[in-house]
């Protein structure tokens, strides 16, 4: 995944719209930074998510979320893009930073509202012919 993937796949949301922060690709709800492109060019960084559901991203899928000292008492995980699916991301960029009312259901038939962590390491295989390939699909 890169980050015009998930690019593509927010600005096809109310209200988000293409941004900077720190000199990197952001997008924006509302001018509230929804996620930006790390430096490195392959971390994704995403706000709004607390610690404790942060320990458990990192804890149960490492090689694909973590996070560093400077972001250890904010809100944000580290998503290797690089290392991860469509069908990973997206629950998350929406359930943790698009506002209730604007939550809806992707193609790909991922509900966005109503999101629990721990849903998203219960996959099943799928085509997401979004993409052309074999994807985890997660179940709410």
């Amino acid at each position: 995944m890169t980050f015009d993937d998930v690019r593509k796949i927010s600005l096809a949301w109310p209200e988000v719209e293409d941004g900077t922060s720190y000199g990197t690709p952001a997008l924006k709800v509302r001018k509230k930074l929804l996620v930006r492109l790390k430096e490195d060019g392959d971390s994704l960084v995403m706000f709004g998510v607390p610690p404790d559901e942060r320990d458990m991203l990192v804890e149960s899928k490492p090689k694909v979320f973590y996070f560093t000292d400077h972001y250890r008492d904010y809100p944000v995980v580290l998503i290797r893009l690089s290392k991860t699916t469509r069908a990973t991301v997206e629950p998350l960029t929406v359930s943790m930073n698009i506002p209730e009312s604007n939550h809806i259901s992707s193609d790909s038939g991922i509900p966005l509202h109503g999101y629990k962590p721990e849903a998203i390491f219960r996959p099943t295989a799928r085509k997401d012919s979004s993409f052309g390939s074999n994807q985890a699909q997660t179940s709410a």
